[in-house]
């Protein structure tokens, strides 16, 4: 997504890009939305992983109280 947003001139701040990647996948959303009338498919990539994660995150707090 990253990569994508320098190849269309957007400007990246590398060192918090962690902090920072949830605004870059919104600019991304926003940027393919206007040029191709859809959003592109890494937004969803990293909507999925996230969600994902948390579900994985929040079974494994639920397990380890239930021990």
């Amino acid at each position: 997504m990253v990569n994508d947003l320098m190849k269309r001139g957007q400007k990246i701040q590398f060192i918090f890009i962690k902090v920072l990647f949830p605004v870059y996948a919104h600019r991304y959303k926003k940027i393919t939305l206007e040029e191709t009338g859809k959003v592109g498919p890494l937004f969803y990539h990293w909507v999925i992983a996230i969600n994902t994660a948390l579900v994985l995150a929040v079974a494994a707090i639920i397990s380890n109280s239930l021990k």
